[in-house]
């Protein structure tokens, strides 16, 4: 894996080319995972377009994160914005501009935030549905999800896309984690840059553990599925509401 360099975005990366446990692989020009797109220019827009395919966008932000950074409108491309978590998940109300600092001053734990995704019926609404929009929308051309740094929120929707179609764990960890090579050693400045910034060691601490793709995040999530379902993909059919016949679809149109 690595990443798919355009002018504007860090972290944008396809899921095609990865392998299934049963010989296959995804297709590339079909699924990408990325950061927001508020800061790409006529170039990017045009490569993202013709030389990825891709046709449909689907933003993962709160209201206030999308308000805060519009993302760069491609003609052609459709866009859904489907927020998977709302602002009272930061700690701060709906009627608040998006303020960083309270962010970090009010957040959960992130092994938590995950967690929550995962056993709010709220949030595994939305979820499901941008899953299901993804599966339909294949069939007419590259797809990109992405959240704010494209790490926690496309983390877990690229979990669930990637255990539909039967990649290896390993595979999956490593897609996660990639974001940590995206970012680098710029990762090790956030605490000592941040603790100066708030006055706080605690809250410098916060802010690397916001920007960091840990392992822990992530198999806090699976935990918590595992604790009421046999498997991950026995979650995704039972709790998301998603048919083997619809599995088996994706993989048909994705997978060669």
């Amino acid at each position: 894996m690595k990443n798919i360099k355009v002018n504007g975005l860090k972290n944008l990366r396809s899921l095609g080319g990865y392998q299934t446990d049963d010989g296959k692989q995804i297709k590339p020009r079909m699924i990408f995972r990325s950061e927001c797109l508020d800061k790409l220019d006529k170039e990017a827009e045009k490569y993202l377009f013709n030389e990825l395919n891709i046709r449909t966008v689907i933003d993962l932000r709160t209201d206030a994160e999308e308000k805060e950074a519009k993302n760069v409108i491609i003609p052609g491309v459709e866009y859904k914005h489907i927020p998977i978590f709302n602002e009272s998940m930061y700690g701060i109300s709906r009627e608040k501009e998006f303020d960083l600092m309270e962010v970090i001053k009010n957040s959960v734990p992130m092994a938590e935030l995950y967690k929550r995704v995962v056993t709010t019926d709220e949030y595994l609404k939305n979820v499901e549905t941008v899953l299901k929009i993804i599966m339909e929308k294949v069939k007419e051309g590259g797809v990109l999800y992405h959240c704010s740094a494209g790490k926690d929120r496309t983390g877990l929707i690229s979990l669930f896309i990637l255990t539909m179609l039967n990649v290896p764990t390993e595979t999956i960890n490593k897609d996660y984690l990639y974001t940590n090579t995206v970012f680098g050693w710029k990762l090790y400045l956030v605490a000592p840059v941040m603790a100066i910034k708030l006055k706080s060691i605690r809250l410098g601490k916060v802010s690397k553990e916001m920007v960091l793709a840990d392992q822990k995040y992530l198999d806090t999530a699976k935990e918590a599925i595992l604790e009421k379902y046999d498997s991950i993909l026995d979650f995704i059919k039972q709790k998301l509401n998603i048919t083997q016949e619809e599995i088996d679809e994706f993989k048909a149109n994705v997978l060669e």
